[in-house]
């Protein structure tokens, strides 16, 4: 009885290995985009995305939410500036880093698709004011969602709009050699011009 059993799984799941093997995704991409925005606690940003996806199956006759779904994964490079106020002093920072993203992409038509993802950000820090009380360094780390939409021309070209929320952590290297911590954390905006290889 164990062996019939485990012979059957083993059937399935060789049965299922080959079907998705032989399905054509609805959408496979690999893009380049470069982003402006603004945040209601970091103001104005910019950032550098390289996004890659796999969404759908071609193969369906009707549209199935579980059919019009994929895992879309990316990096992407962030400047970003905030004012921010440690131990009593304002002070201006720019924050350099990047961030590891992964998410769902949702098929939306031959020509668009939505991506909600999360990404992990890390990076590092200068002031750019001329406060002295702080050394030009510093690190960051901190999480983020977002939900954008893209549409790509038969031209590769891409145009896409982004709205999402990140929560950081800023540490501040003092000259005394110590460390002040600050969260900055809002909603952001973003618009997207890209190119799909």
């Amino acid at each position: 009885m164990v062996r019939s059993s485990a012979l059957l799984v083993l059937i399935a799941l060789t049965a299922s290995n080959s079907a998705l093997a032989e399905s054509e995704s609805k959408l496979s991409f690999a893009d380049l985009r470069v982003q402006a925005g603004v945040a209601d606690t970091t103001g104005p940003s910019a950032a550098i995305t390289l996004m890659c996806g796999d969404i759908g199956n071609a193969n369906q006759h009707a549209i199935d939410v579980n059919e019009d779904l994929g895992i879309v994964l990316g990096v992407r490079g962030t400047l970003l500036r905030t004012d921010m106020t440690v131990l009593g002093t304002d002070i201006t920072e720019r924050l350099v880093g990047g961030e590891f993203l992964i998410g769902l992409g949702i098929y939306a038509g031959p020509r668009d698709h939505v991506e909600l993802a999360g990404g992990y950000h890390i990076g590092v820090l200068g002031a750019s004011g001329d406060n002295q009380h702080f050394r030009k360094n510093g690190t960051y780390r901190g999480f983020g969602g977002e939900l954008g939409w893209y549409h790509t021309w038969k031209s590769h070209l891409q145009f896409g709009l982004l709205a999402g929320y990140s929560a950081r952590t800023v540490r501040v290297d003092i000259t005394d050699g110590s460390r002040a911590s600050v969260n900055v954390n809002g909603l952001d905006a973003a618009i997207s011009l890209g190119y799909r290889f």
